[in-house]
């Protein structure tokens, strides 16, 4: 099987395959961790993200702009959005 190539493949290879289960992002406030999101729900908050923009009738190719408070937010927020 080829490698992924780009953003959008690494993110559905990490979310599906035999690593998903797999830590994938630690999220660390004051050198605690906060919170752990293995490969698939990275991929599962990504499609969570890209349904409610699609809901507003943004679609691939759209530019949208991300203004987030907090670095899980915005990760969803990017990793939908691509």
């Amino acid at each position: 099987m080829p490698r992924a190539s780009t953003i959008t493949e690494i993110l559905i290879e990490c979310g599906t395959g035999p690593q998903q289960k797999r830590r994938a992002i630690t999220y660390l406030r004051e050198g605690r961790t906060i919170l752990e999101l293995t490969g698939a729900d990275v991929l599962e908050r990504a499609r969570r993200v890209a349904g409610a923009l699609n809901a507003r009738d943004i679609r691939p190719g759209d530019r949208v702009m991300l203004m987030l408070p907090s670095p899980p937010d915005f990760v969803d927020a990017f990793c939908g959005a691509i």
